[in-house]
C-alpha cells in the first residue's frame, strides 16, 4: 500500500512537471525572421522596415534560476514581443546551457532599444548580465 502511494506521487510530480513545461512553451508560434542577432550583439543596432520580424537568440541556463527578463517600457506601435520560446541543449549533460529566442515584429517608425536583464525572477536589483539592442523602424 505504501510504495503505491509512493508511485502515485512521483506520477503527479512528473505530470505537474510536463504541465508546467508545456505552460511554459504556450507563447505565440515563431515565425521566420528577417533577421536573427545572438549575445555577440549586445549594444549594437539595426534598421528595419515596418512589418518585419527580429529574432533575439541568448544563451540561457532556467535550471541556475536565472532567466532573461525584459527591461523598459514598450513601444507597441513600433515594435512588439510576438514570441518567446526556449531551446533545449543539444547535450544530454546536466547544467548545459540552451537558447531562449524572443521574436520582435516592426510596426510603426521610429527609435525602439530592447534590453533584456539575465536574473533571478526575484532578485530585481542585480542582473548577472544583460542585453541592448536597438531597432530604428523606417
Amino acid at each position: 500500500m505504501q510504495l503505491s502511494k509512493i508511485v502515485r506521487a512521483s506520477q503527479l510530480v512528473a505530470l505537474a512537471g510536463l504541465i508546467t513545461l508545456m505552460a511554459a512553451g504556450c507563447h505565440n508560434k515563431p515565425v521566420t525572421p528577417n533577421l536573427t542577432v545572438g549575445d555577440g550583439a549586445n549594444n549594437q543596432g539595426t534598421k528595419m522596415e515596418k512589418g518585419q520580424i527580429l529574432e533575439i537568440r541568448l544563451p540561457s541556463n532556467p535550471s541556475t534560476g536565472y532567466r532573461w527578463v525584459r527591461e523598459g517600457p514598450l513601444s507597441p506601435n513600433m515594435m512588439r514581443p510576438i514570441s518567446h520560446t526556449y531551446e533545449p541543449p543539444n547535450t544530454d549533460l546536466m547544467g548545459a546551457t540552451g537558447t531562449d529566442v524572443f521574436q520582435w515584429k516592426t510596426y510603426g517608425p521610429g527609435l525602439y532599444t530592447i534590453i533584456y536583464s539575465y536574473r533571478k525572477s526575484q532578485d530585481k536589483s542585480d542582473a548577472d548580465k544583460g542585453f541592448k539592442y536597438t531597432v530604428t523602424v523606417k
